[in-house]
This record gives C-alpha cells, structure tokens and sequence, in this order.
C-alpha cells in the first residue's frame, strides 16, 4: 500500500521530494498496477494529482484526478490521467496567475503560487500512447505543480510560494 511521503517528517525532508525525476525515461507499463492506489490516495486526501516521488517511488509519472479538471477527448467531463514522461511549455500569449495551492505531503498549509494561464502539454497515458493537449485554469495549475514534484520542487520553497495564514 503506498503512502503519501510529507515534507514536515524530517526523515523525509531531503530524500526522494527533492530529487529530480525528469530525466527518467519510465516505461508505461509498469504504473498500472499503481493506478488504483494512486486513485485511493487521491480521493481520500481529497486530492488534484499526485506525483510518483510524493509515494516514494523513482519514476517519471504523477496522476491527476477529476478533480485536475483534464479535458476529456470527446468535451465532456472532466477524466483522471497518469502521465508518463510529462513535458510542458508555455502557450503563447499566456499571462501567469498567482492563487492559493495545497500539496499533499504538506497538509494543512496553503501557498500563493504564481503559474502559466495556458501551457502546452505533452506526456504518455496508461496504455502508451503520446498525448498532447493545450491546458488552461485548473488543468494548467495542476499540470505544472505535478510537474514540479518530478524536478523536485515544493511550493513551500523560498521563491516558489507565499504561505497564506
């Protein structure tokens, strides 16, 4: 069963939330047995996404719930994704927007982020195939915030974030 690795446990503080995972080529395949837990750890934390170092394990990937607020292909609900090997850019002509974000391995805390409106977004999905998809609002948001996980990156760092009180 896996588990959500926080950065207030000092024996985590270091570790695997601050290593960089980006330049690991994952192989799809061998995350769908996450998926399940990934789903579990999301709905009952309450959760957008979640990245594979905030659950301990060192691979390229992070899911992202309904709640993440993805696009589904056809225009109809919101679905939840594992993205496999993901890379943004910035759209053009995308201002930035600084709102307030939660992270799972800091429960309780709240940041002032800013982040890209729109963003250019590639990655691998569950059965392997490449997607590309323009995200915007939530999706966006969310997208770059898994994504700094897999570099290491907390919104609690100085720079990234200002806590809300």
């Amino acid at each position: 069963m896996l588990k959500i690795y926080l950065i207030n446990n000092r024996q985590k503080e270091g570790g695997i939330l601050r290593e960089n995972l980006t330049s690991i080529q994952t192989d799809h395949a061998d995350l769908r047995e996450h998926l399940p837990e990934l789903i579990r750890l999301c709905k009952v934390n309450q959760g957008s996404g979640v990245a594979a170092n905030q659950v301990g394990i060192r691979s390229n990937f992070f899911f992202v719930s309904e709640a993440g607020k993805f696009p589904n292909r056809k225009g109809g609900a919101p679905t939840s994704h594992l993205c496999v090997n993901p890379t943004w850019d910035v759209a053009p002509k995308s201002g930035k927007t600084t709102k307030g974000e939660g992270c799972l391995s800091i429960p309780g805390r709240s940041f002032l982020v800013e982040r890209h409106d729109v963003i250019l977004a590639e990655w691998t999905n569950a059965v392997g195939h490449r997607e590309k998809k323009k995200l915007k609002g939530w999706a966006a948001r969310v997208f770059q915030h898994e994504h700094d996980h897999l570099l290491g990156v907390l919104i609690s760092d100085e720079g990234k974030g200002e806590e809300v009180q």
